[in-house]
C-alpha cells in the first residue's frame, strides 16, 4: 500500500509538466485555395512551443517547402505519415525542402525553436511556403510506369569546425555523381551548395 500511495505522489507531481509538454504543439492542417498547388503562412512561436501542419500528398507528388524567420535558431522538419522521425531535419539541411514523396498519407511540417532558443524563451516569426506538383506515382502492377526510387547516398558526413558544421552527401545516379553541401552557423547564408562531380569523395 505505501508503494502504490508513493507511486501516485509520484504521479500527481508529474502531471502537471506533462500537461504543460502537451500544450506545447499546436496542430493546422494546410489547405491550398481552389486551383492552386501551394499556400503561404505566416506565423509566431515562443520558447518550447511548436506547430505542426498537416498536409495531404500522394507518393511521387514533389512537395516543396520554404521556411523564412526572423530568429535564426527557428527551424522547420518535414515527417513522413506516421513516422516521428525526420524526412527532412532543417536544422541540419537549411530552410529549403524540395523531394518527391515516398507514400501515401499525411505530411507532418513542424515549425520550432532549438532547444536553447526556446529555454531562454526566444520568439520567432516565421513564413512558411508550402507547394505539392506532380501526380501520384503509377499504380504498382504497372512497373514500366512506377518512377525510379531515390537512389542512396554513397557519402553522408557531418563536419564540424569551431562550431559550424557541413554535411557532406554524395549521391550517384546512374552514371553521374553529385555532392551536396549543407552549411550550419553561418553567419551570411546558410543555403545548401549542389554540385556534379566526377570521382568520389
Amino acid at each position: 500500500m505505501r508503494i502504490l500511495k508513493c507511486l501516485l505522489l509520484a504521479f500527481s507531481l508529474l502531471m502537471p509538466g506533462l500537461a504543460f509538454a502537451q500544450n506545447d504543439g499546436r496542430q493546422e492542417r494546410i489547405a491550398f485555395g481552389k486551383g492552386q498547388s501551394s499556400a503561404t503562412i505566416k506565423g509566431a512561436i515562443k520558447g518550447r512551443a511548436y506547430v505542426d501542419y498537416l498536409l495531404q500528398a500522394a507518393a511521387g507528388q514533389t512537395m516543396s517547402a520554404d521556411f523564412k524567420t526572423s530568429n535564426r535558431s527557428a527551424y522547420f522538419n518535414v515527417m513522413r505519415p506516421g513516422a516521428d522521425q525526420a524526412l527532412f531535419n532543417g536544422s541540419i539541411e537549411g530552410n529549403r525542402f524540395s523531394a518527391a514523396l515516398p507514400a501515401d498519407g499525411t505530411y507532418t511540417l513542424r515549425v520550432y525553436l532549438m532547444r536553447n532558443a526556446a529555454r531562454r524563451n526566444e520568439a520567432a516569426n516565421y513564413t512558411l511556403t508550402v507547394g505539392v506538383a506532380g501526380s501520384a506515382r503509377a499504380d504498382p502492377a504497372n512497373p514500366a510506369a512506377t518512377p525510379p526510387a531515390a537512389t542512396a547516398a554513397e557519402f553522408d558526413q557531418t563536419l564540424e569546425l569551431q562550431g559550424i558544421k557541413f554535411r557532406v552527401v554524395s549521391v550517384a545516379d546512374g552514371s553521374a555523381k553529385k555532392v551536396r553541401i549543407v552549411p550550419q552557423g553561418l553567419s551570411i547564408d546558410n543555403a545548401p551548395v549542389e554540385k556534379a562531380i566526377d570521382g568520389a569523395i
